[in-house]
């Protein structure tokens, strides 16, 4: 038998140990970045990214064509729009984060897929794409992508 062949066979016979289902971990990751989103802390929030982390936005205004994107790319800069976000936030917002779909790309990256709503007492949410990467033992964002259209 070929050093190839066994090497193949060995895959089948020991499987790579399970991770934890990506879903699950992408709705936990989630539902913990929403309850820190709520206590309306910019460098909190900022800190879940990555030193090089980015947010990038695109609005599709209606009747418009193509969209307009905004970026805020690196720490600082995500914190500030954070900030500008939280200076109209009030205690009583409550915010949701719904995970529609959720793969690993190897062991240390995690792409979340979904909505995020600000204000759960308002129809208003967005949708997102979300890559994280593994640090340490944290899942720290590397970019964010949300789309919103304006009626």
């Amino acid at each position: 038998m070929s050093a190839s062949l066994l090497l193949a066979a060995s895959l089948f016979l020991f499987p790579a140990p399970p991770q934890q289902d990506a879903k699950e971990l992408a709705q936990s990751l989630l539902t913990q970045g929403a309850a820190l989103f709520d206590k309306h802390d910019a460098a909190a929030m900022a800190a879940t990214y990555l030193e090089n982390g980015e947010i990038r936005l695109f609005i599709k205004e209606q009747n418009e064509p193509g969209y307009k994107r905004e970026n805020r790319s690196g720490r600082p800069a995500i914190q500030e729009g954070y900030a500008e976000v939280f200076k109209n936030a009030t205690p009583e917002m409550k915010s949701r984060n719904v995970v529609e779909a959720a793969k690993y790309l190897g062991d240390h990256t995690l792409v979340i897929e979904g909505t995020f709503q600000p204000d759960t007492n308002k129809a208003d949410f967005v949708h997102f794409v979300q890559v994280r990467v593994k640090d340490g033992s944290a899942w720290k964002i590397l970019t964010v992508d949300l789309f919103t259209v304006n009626n």
